[in-house]
């Protein structure tokens, strides 16, 4: 990601670089202006060079025309030494000379070099004449014109070479006078466009890339806060701080879009449920007037809505299809119930009820079962108590005919017949309270008053005298069985007698 502080670094930059173009000028002309004055130096050192070269080359002049002119040797030795003290100086001098000479003035120097080297070679052959021989032949040696004209040679080259240097320096020092007149000039203007310049490409860069920038996302901030919500954002494409900037504001941009919408869809929803609650004041009284029907045990009642909306429609459609599952629901069990207390065991519960409502719909019809089976129980039990009685009172005829056909033989019987008897009317009298108990419950069971408890409580009575007539039956039996053995026992004695 580009980054702003790359841009001022940038900017920075540009105007550091016309700076530096400007530092870089004027080191320019300062290094130009040294070379120029060093140069300058140096001639000014040659043509010192020169002149000093010039002095020692007269003082040796001068020395040994000293010595031509002693009278002895001894006489001419303070000018010989003061030859040889100068021959050092020369030499170093021409030495010099020749490297500080710059390279077109190189080869003269060389010249004046070895012709100062020539000249010492020959002075110092006079100062050995003037020692070792004599004056007078040192002064043939040194005074002549050869040695003028070698001498005169060696002026001639020191004064071209000085008039050279001195055209050398002039030229630099027009040179010098011209660059100092340009820098004069010129430079202050260079050095003003070129940091004019470099600004006015970093202002022209900053502009373009940070201040028009900021100014656009700023006027975006300006017409957000006055509540244009549509605006449209800029430079969302930059990669650096300012589109990240436009990006939030963006963001901000479509949170107070979206604020304003929910702000504007909460008013409509006030509105709605200003309406809303202005129509349920005229839903609330039907509404209770239907749910008070409801408590008292009414279910009849319904709810006629027009103006609701739809949650409000859902609510009435789901009271009044409470109301009539209820209704149809205590209708169809209040006609079965009905039924069973009339005695009618086939009507049953057949909607599909859910819930507590089927809960009570299966115990209906459980109940119906169930008394149904007790019923059939009953009237089964009662068919075997009646089919016992005749059965009863048939053996109880047979067992009297055959007593009174075996009275007279079967005396010793007698008690035992009457026991039989009185067996026997007990045993019909059981069976006549087992009818009654029957008839009973059979009456309790066409009738259905209590439906649940009576059933239950003529089954318990129904029990018990089957239990009672189970007993007089295996009485009875044991009363046949005796009655056949004493029959069979009076029969056998008969038969003996």
């Amino acid at each position: 990601m580009k980054s702003i502080r790359i841009k001022i670094v940038a900017i920075m930059a540009i105007i550091s670089l016309g700076a530096l173009l400007s530092s870089a000028l004027g080191l320019w002309a300062l290094s130009r202006s040294n070379d120029l004055n060093q140069r300058s130096a140096i001639q000014a050192d040659l043509a010192l060079i020169t002149d000093r070269i010039n002095g020692h080359v007269l003082g040796v002049v001068m020395d040994a025309r000293g010595v031509y002119m002693s009278k002895a040797s001894a006489d001419a030795e303070p000018f010989a030494k003061g030859m040889e003290a100068r021959f050092p100086q020369l030499r170093a001098l021409a030495a010099d000379l020749t490297r500080m000479a710059p390279e077109a003035a190189r080869g003269q120097a060389l010249a004046i070099e070895k012709a100062i080297a020539d000249f010492i070679t020959f002075r110092s052959e006079t100062i050995r004449l003037g020692r070792e021989v004599s004056t007078a032949a040192a002064n043939a040696q040194g005074n002549n014109d050869g040695n003028r004209t070698n001498r005169k040679a060696l002026n001639d080259l020191l004064m071209a070479f000085v008039k050279s240097n001195e055209a050398v320096g002039n030229t630099l020092g027009k040179e010098a006078a011209d660059f100092t007149h340009m820098a004069q000039i010129m430079l202050p203007v260079v050095l003003a466009v070129t940091l004019l310049g470099s600004l006015l490409i970093a202002v022209f860069f900053a502009q373009r890339s940070l201040v028009s920038p900021i100014l656009d996302v700023n006027a975006a901030m300006g017409a957000l806060t006055h509540g244009d919500f549509k605006v449209a954002v800029p430079h969302l494409d930059r990669k650096d701080e300012i589109g990240a900037m436009a990006q939030a504001l963006s963001v901000l941009r479509e949170s107070c879009e979206q604020v304003a919408q929910l702000q504007e869809q909460e008013r409509a929803a006030a509105a709605a449920r200003l309406a809303r609650a202005q129509s349920m004041e005229a839903v609330v009284s039907d509404v209770g007037e239907v749910v008070a029907a409801a408590a008292a045990g009414d279910f009849s009642a319904r709810l006629q809505i027009d103006h609701a909306d739809a949650q409000m429609q859902k609510l009435v459609s789901g009271i009044n299809e409470i109301n009539t599952v209820v209704d149809g629901a205590t209708r169809e069990f209040s006609t079965a119930l009905q039924a069973i207390a009339s005695g009618d065991l086939t009507n049953r519960v057949d909607t599909a009820y859910r819930g507590r409502f089927g809960d009570l719909k299966d115990a209906i019809n459980e109940t119906v079962d169930r008394l149904s089976t007790t019923m059939r129980t009953i009237q089964a039990t009662s068919a075997d108590v009646g089919l016992a009685a005749r059965e009863i009172n048939m053996g109880a005829d047979d067992l009297s005919k055959r007593t009174e056909e075996q009275a007279s033989s079967l005396e010793e019987t007698a008690a035992t017949t009457e026991e039989l008897a009185a067996s026997v009317k007990a045993s019909a009298q059981a069976s006549r309270q087992a009818a009654s108990i029957a008839g009973e419950a059979m009456q309790a069971a066409q009738s259905g008053g209590a439906i649940a408890g009576d059933a239950v409580a003529a089954m318990a009575r129904i029990e018990s005298a089957s239990q009672k007539i189970s007993d007089i039956i295996r009485v009875i039996d044991d009363i046949a069985f005796q009655t056949n053995l004493l029959a069979l026992n009076a029969a056998v004695e008969a038969a003996r007698a």
